[in-house]
């Protein structure tokens, strides 16, 4: 799966649930569906996995942390979920939203196509 990814490397994220507002660092692959998020770049299974499908992302400087990423959905359950990820260069980070916003695209296209079905 690693081998079919659109854009990959390494995404700090803001871990909500530190008392003291860690970041925790994740090995991400974005592919034609979702956002991957692994431990280590050489794991096979992923910690988390974003369905990208409905999803929005922004492009924001942190005053703290520099280029970042907000990426929102909703999960199964309906819940509106937010990850706040950290980028080290504007340059990668307009890379990732470019990217994920044509997996958006692509996904609610293909949606749209087997609808008509």
């Amino acid at each position: 799966a690693q081998s079919a990814a659109r854009a990959r490397g390494w995404l700090r994220k803001k871990n909500i649930n530190s008392i003291l507002k860690r970041t925790e660092r994740y090995y991400c692959l974005l592919t034609d569906y979702s956002l991957l998020m692994y431990r280590n770049d050489y794991d096979t299974t992923p910690q988390k996995a974003i369905n990208l499908k409905g999803s929005r992302v922004l492009l924001y400087e942190d005053p703290k942390h520099g280029s970042s990423l907000e990426l929102t959905w909703s999960n199964r359950s309906n819940d509106t979920k937010h990850y706040h990820l950290y980028v080290p260069s504007m340059q990668e980070a307009e890379k990732w939203v470019t990217e994920m916003q044509t997996v958006i695209q692509e996904t609610e296209r293909r949606n749209s196509v087997s609808n008509n079905y």
